[in-house]
């Protein structure tokens, strides 16, 4: 990083940022392979993450323009969510991540 450049002016920091939380790069992971995702499947492929902090991971990411989220008319409401076109240009860095995993920490 350049001397003159504030942190908060650093895009490794500015990405780093929006992806920082316990559950993020695994919701991010979970809606790169399956392209649209129901609230109860991240649930259940998340584990032990509870309703409120996946709505708020989701509402989040929502609101940096990187997911976007549907919801149908219909009783009970479904709600789906998908990565938008910004949010898919994140898909290098997890590629990157995974390679590691698999080359460093199995």
């Amino acid at each position: 990083m350049a001397k003159n450049r504030t942190l908060e002016a650093c895009p490794v920091y500015k990405t780093a940022m929006i992806l920082d939380g316990k559950w993020t790069i695994l919701i991010f992971r979970d809606l790169l392979a399956n392209k649209v995702v129901r609230f109860n499947e991240l649930r259940r492929s998340l584990g032990s993450i509870s309703p409120k902090t996946l709505t708020e991971r989701l509402t989040e990411l929502e609101s940096h323009g990187l997911v976007t989220r549907k919801v149908y008319a219909e009783v009970p409401p479904r709600v789906e969510y998908s990565l938008t076109e910004k949010g898919k240009g994140l898909s290098a860095v997890f590629d990157s991540m995974a390679k590691f995993g698999d080359k460093w920490l199995t």
